[in-house]
């Protein structure tokens, strides 16, 4: 935040941020909200809270990737980080959606990679996604 003595840009990211004692400042997560598949729009919101109230789930990320060799199609996929979550539960979590609620593909993994300032690792998911990394 700026303030009279140090001008500064505040950028609307939606990153959720603590600042620490000390003075650094942790990323704890991105605020999003609507994500666009194949030219619809569905409410993230809605798929995320369903899957992070599995049992054993500590983190969710969703990413809409075009299809290799089919750029006008998009893969969706939902990656779930937890060391000991069951799919028979994330599944009966993604069937209590609302019918018009696209499922996507679940990607398992115990943490969800992260890049050099503790951000989600959206490249990094993209490619597991496209070889299909469980």
């Amino acid at each position: 935040m700026a303030d009279a003595e140090t001008p500064a840009t505040v950028w609307r990211t939606g990153d959720i941020v603590e600042y620490r004692r000390d003075g650094t400042i942790e990323f704890i997560e991105r605020r999003r909200g609507a994500l666009r598949i194949n030219g619809r729009f569905i409410d993230a919101h809605a798929i995320e809270n369903a899957l992070r109230q599995v049992p054993g789930v500590d983190d969710v990320y969703l990413l809409v990737v075009a299809r290799t060799g089919a750029d006008e199609i998009d893969d969706f996929h939902a990656f779930v980080a937890g060391a000991a979550v069951e799919s028979v539960k994330i599944d009966a979590a993604l069937m209590r959606l609302s019918a018009d609620m696209p499922r996507p593909r679940v990607m398992r993994c115990e943490k969800l990679p992260v890049n050099a300032i503790g951000k989600p690792d959206r490249a990094e998911m993209e490619k597991m996604a496209q070889k299909g990394v469980r």
